[in-house]
Parts: structure tokens; C-alpha cells; sequence
């Protein structure tokens, strides 16, 4: 239930197809665990305001097969998914503009990898050129790079540690990653 204007929670994974009670209330930014009514998988949904102070929020839920990210007015939109891939799509960074979103994304497959999508809607670009565990991205004021954590694909993969964990750069239109 919506309350202090924080996001009611309830409708919006129903919006998104998915039925679960809130276990903590929320606010932009903020991360929360919910509990699932229709499974006993708890999961997290990160919910990200609109940097010009706009209406809009982006959001997505974490548990198994729903790693996918939603876009929304708030508080009175209707959650749409911002894009149509079949990977697992993680940690939503709004662009300065608010026009566009970086994101990172996870497959077994292909590794991951930092993308772009515009909250108008289109396909979304994949900026990174080289495959890695991308983490907490983040725009640089200007909205001309994008910052991220890199670490060994290998250590998703296969859950160890080891390997260098860098700070890196990339062209928020895409290209090499610079340390």
C-alpha cells in the first residue's frame, strides 16, 4: 500500500505479473526482499527515481527466471519492460538526461556485459566489447561514460574467486573499456 509516497509495491509486481506481499516498504534507491505468496523464493526488487525529478522510475526484480527490468510513471503508470532480452538484467543506473538507462546483464552463455536502453523505447545497445561480471554501473555527470566494476567472467560462472577486479570506463555509446 502506497504510504509517505513510497511505490506500493504489491501493485507493482502484480503490474508485472508476479504476486507477492511486501516484507519492508521502499523508497527510490533503496533495495528490499520480498516475500513471494505464490512460491517459496524470496526476491528483490531495486527501485531507481528519475534523475531530472520527473515522474518516471525504473525497476527490477531478482529471483530466478525474473531478472528482467521494468519502466514506469510514477505513480499512477503502468510498468512495461524496457526491453525484450532473454538475459538476466541487473542494477539500472539512469542516465543525467533521464533519457536512457545503463544496465548490466548476465547469461551463462555469453558472460556479461554493460547496455544502454532509451526509456522511449528501441532496441538497447550493448556498449562493453568484452565480456566480464560488470557491477554497479554508473553515469559520470556529463552522461559521456559510464563507470562499472569488472571482474573475470569466470567467477560468475563458476562462483570463485580470484582474478583482478578493476574500476573501468566505457563510452556511454559504446567501445573499449578503459582502467
Amino acid at each position: 500500500k502506497e504510504k509517505d509516497n513510497q511505490p506500493d509495491l504489491i501493485a507493482l509486481g502484480r503490474a508485472a505479473g508476479r504476486h507477492f506481499d511486501a516484507s519492508a516498504a521502499i523508497s527510490a534507491g533503496q533495495i528490499v526482499v520480498l516475500g513471494r505468496t505464490d512460491g517459496p523464493l524470496p526476491f528483490t526488487m531495486e527501485v531507481e527515481g528519475d534523475p531530472t525529478g520527473g515522474s518516471g522510475v525504473v525497476f527490477y526484480q531478482a529471483v530466478v527466471a525474473l531478472d528482467r527490468l521494468y519502466v514506469m510513471d510514477w505513480p499512477n503508470g503502468t510498468p512495461r519492460r524496457l526491453t525484450n532480452m532473454d538475459v538476466g538484467e541487473y542494477e539500472p543506473a539512469w542516465s543525467p538526461d533521464g533519457e536512457s538507462v545503463a544496465y548490466t546483464t548476465w547469461s551463462n552463455a555469453d558472460g556479461g556485459h554493460i547496455y544502454r536502453a532509451r526509456i522511449a523505447g528501441g532496441n538497447p545497445q550493448r556498449v562493453t566489447t568484452q565480456s566480464a561480471g560488470y557491477a554497479n554501473p554508473v553515469y559520470s555527470p556529463d552522461g559521456k561514460r559510464i563507470v562499472a566494476v569488472r571482474s573475470p567472467a569466470r567467477n560468475f560462472r563458476e562462483q570463485t574467486g580470484g582474478g583482478s577486479t578493476d574500476l573501468v570506463w566505457v563510452p556511454a555509446t559504446g567501445g573499449a573499456a578503459t582502467l
